[in-house]
């Protein structure tokens, strides 16, 4: 049955038009299939079909073999191709992951990222972190490179897997922590040690000494007043009260018993002695005459400026040392100022191990320590640390 209007020569001229645009029309998906393969040289997107040869053709090879992820997307944001290596990322094959957008696949609390990173017209970088379906979010690094081409704009992302990075950092920050925490109980068996040994030596030296003396002050009284036994039961004598010295020197370097009296009575010995010792004036200004912190606190803080007086008499050539500790509601600060020869910044301010030293005694306590010098301006170490309920 023939259609209405339709002569038999007119049919023998239709099925060959049909036939070709059949044909036309099975060329057009196999090639659309093979570029959505990969396996031509073209990507398909929403905003059409980009072509690729010559030079770009090399592109795709060595996008294909790049041992990093790699996707290119549409002005839009959406995934036109991946490489292997991006989409095993996401855990996911290459045709699940083209058309969707690629911001979807970056965990929401990094987003805005990702999208201020898509947004520019040039190249950038920046890092996120990857929702991977039933796992834990994938860390990334994202370098982007805007490219025009048959006027379209596209997206070409490099994504760096950043989880061998982070791990390894993590690492470092927990033996980080565990040398700290290691440092700290050092430190405070030192001073437990310390303060036993500055009191053996107190007591007992002291105890050993005061006998000495009297013995021999009575061995005095019972020998004439003339004679050479007279003479050098005096020498005696002297040597007797130089050793006193001594001990009380040594104990006190070891553990001053003003500390027992509490910060600022310790402070005060401290630069008095400073002040004999190496012939350097030593001014000390606090805002109270009692500041309350704990016995380890105080210890800190008087080990603090006694290796900042240790540094100055070494190295500064100092004639004079200012010390000023303030105490506010929340933190203590601590400034020690010499007027001695200074240093560059390119001498390295932390290359002693008392700096060192000094910046874990303050890190330890949560503070934070800064050092200002100058050439011939001497220099200055402030400290600040928080000390809530001071």
């Amino acid at each position: 049955m023939l259609t209405p209007g339709i002569s038999p020569k007119n049919i023998k001229v239709v099925n060959p038009e049909l036939a070709e645009l059949r044909t036309r029309l099975h060329d057009a998906e196999a090639q659309l299939e093979a570029i959505r393969s990969g396996a031509s040289d073209a990507l398909v997107g929403e905003t059409g079909v980009l072509y690729m040869d010559g030079a770009e053709k090399t592109y795709v090879t060595f996008f294909a073999a790049m041992n990093e992820g790699g996707v290119t997307l549409d002005r839009d944001g959406a995934i036109l191709h991946g490489n292997a290596c991006f989409a095993a990322m996401l855990g996911k094959t290459i045709d699940a992951l083209r058309g969707q957008s690629f911001v979807e696949h970056v965990i929401a609390s990094d987003r805005q990222r990702a999208r201020a990173l898509l947004a520019i017209a040039d190249t950038g970088a920046c890092e996120v972190s990857l929702a991977v379906p039933g796992a834990d979010p994938l860390p990334v690094r994202l370098s982007m490179t805007t490219i025009d081409s048959s006027g379209q704009q596209y997206g070409c992302l490099v994504v760096t897997d950043l989880k061998d990075r982070v791990m390894t950092e993590e690492r470092l920050r927990h033996h980080e922590h565990e040398l700290r925490a290691m440092y700290s109980h050092q430190q405070s068996t030192i001073e437990q040690e310390r303060k036993r040994v500055a009191r053996e030596i107190h007591d007992e030296l002291g105890q050993i000494l005061t006998a000495l003396r009297m013995e021999t002050s009575l061995l005095k009284r019972e020998l004439p007043d003339v004679g050479p036994g007279a003479g050098r039961i005096g020498e005696m004598l002297l040597l007797i009260e130089s050793l006193f010295k001594g001990v009380r020197s040594i104990a006190g370097n070891l553990r001053p018993p003003t500390l027992d009296l509490g910060l600022v009575p310790a402070i005060e010995w401290l630069t008095q002695d400073f002040s004999k010792r190496w012939q350097i004036t030593c001014a000390f200004l606090a805002c109270s005459e009692e500041i309350h912190v704990s016995e380890d606190f105080a210890t800190t803080i008087f080990r603090i400026i006694q290796e900042s007086l240790t540094n100055v008499a070494r190295h500064a050539h100092a004639g004079a040392v200012r010390i000023v500790l303030e105490q506010t509601q929340s933190v203590i600060r601590l400034e020690i100022h010499d007027d001695g020869c200074g240093f560059t910044p390119a001498s390295g301010e932390v290359a002693g191990f008392g700096m060192i030293g000094m910046r874990e005694r303050v890190q330890e306590l949560g503070g934070t320590l800064s050092v200002e010098s100058e050439l011939a301006h001497g220099t200055r170490i402030i400290i600040t640390i928080p000390h809530a309920g001071a």
